[in-house]
């Protein structure tokens, strides 16, 4: 979801009011490429029409530029159930003209002139005439009135700014996160990941396979790969269109992590403990080392405690 984006999409023109709500809800379902896939049926649902009212909006929103397909975007669906994805493109439609004015009265400054009696000249008998008080200048018994307020004075209100409020500061910072990069040659999981991978019981390997193929075909970069591939595993399990990892799967096929059940059955441990005996087994395993030598390397089993769990092990591969 990006909120952005839709705060965006809510000060495009559009011109159409079904049209412009359909674009708010494309851009909520957006990923951070501006790409969004959601079906027409849920698009109707949203919007409390039918498919045909949804299929007319996304036409419009096509042919004023507004959003474009995309079949060169790759996702995780079949050829055969893959959906239409659709890029958000906004940054250069027409924004909505604000035209608002009202008039303000300002403060005036308060009136500073002299107050009680000055230049008062002294009087034969000692007296000082009294300053007039109440309204003067009466006629026919009737007090003009004075106007009330500040007047002729106006403000103009400021159209709210479109700019992004990190926009409006970045070149006033120094740069401190890292470019996004390409998926390196060689990249794997770190232990965050494979224990995700466990915890969802995601078959980790077919995921790796499925993340860089997705990141090669849509050129995708990143400035955290790690955070990327914890989220293709979240979403994935989400929408149910990961991969389970097989009951008769081999070890050797098997990426092994600390809190993975192999691990847990050779340690004879009920849940996952990210210590340095339980990833160095799991390194030792992942290279290929037989069970009973990875366990004695690690020279905490005796003869005895090796063939238990060895047949733990062959209780749950």
């Amino acid at each position: 979801m990006s909120s952005y984006l839709v705060g965006k999409a809510k000060r495009i023109k559009v011109g159409d009011a079904r049209a412009k709500m359909l674009l708010i809800i494309l851009s909520d379902y957006a990923n951070e490429d501006d790409r969004a896939w959601p079906s027409v049926g849920l698009l109707a649902a949203e919007l409390e029409c039918n498919e045909r009212t949804v299929q007319r909006a996304l036409r419009l929103l096509e042919s004023k530029g507004l959003i474009a397909r995309d079949a060169e975007y790759g996702t995780r669906y079949s050829a055969d159930r893959s959906p239409y994805v659709y890029e958000v493109t906004i940054d250069t439609a027409e924004k909505v003209d604000y035209q608002y004015k009202r008039g303000v009265t300002r403060m005036s400054p308060r009136d500073t002139t002299e107050r009680g009696d000055t230049h008062v000249t002294p009087q034969p008998d000692g007296v000082t005439s009294m300053t007039p008080r109440g309204d003067t200048h009466v006629t026919d018994g009737v007090t003009p009135m004075s106007p009330r307020g500040d007047t002729h004075v106006t403000q103009t209100l400021k159209e709210p700014s479109l700019e992004h409020p990190r926009e409006s500061t970045r070149a006033q910072k120094t740069k401190t996160q890292p470019d996004p990069q390409p998926l390196p040659a060689g990249w794997t999981p770190d232990h965050d990941a494979q224990a995700l991978a466990v915890e969802l019981g995601l078959d980790l390997a077919s995921e790796l396979v499925k993340f860089r193929d997705a990141a090669a075909s849509s050129g995708r970069v990143s400035r955290d790969w790690q955070a990327a591939f914890r989220n293709w595993l979240r979403h994935g399990a989400e929408l149910g269109i990961t991969s389970k990892p097989s009951a008769s799967a081999a070890v050797s096929h098997h990426r092994h992590s600390y809190g993975c059940d192999h691990v847990l059955a050779l340690l004879d441990r009920d849940a996952p403990e990210p210590d340095g005996v339980a990833c160095r087994l799991a390194d030792l395993l992942n290279d290929g080392t037989p069970p009973d030598k990875a366990l004695k390397s690690l020279g905490r089993v005796t003869s005895r405690e090796l063939g238990d769990a060895l047949a733990r092990l062959e209780a749950v591969a």
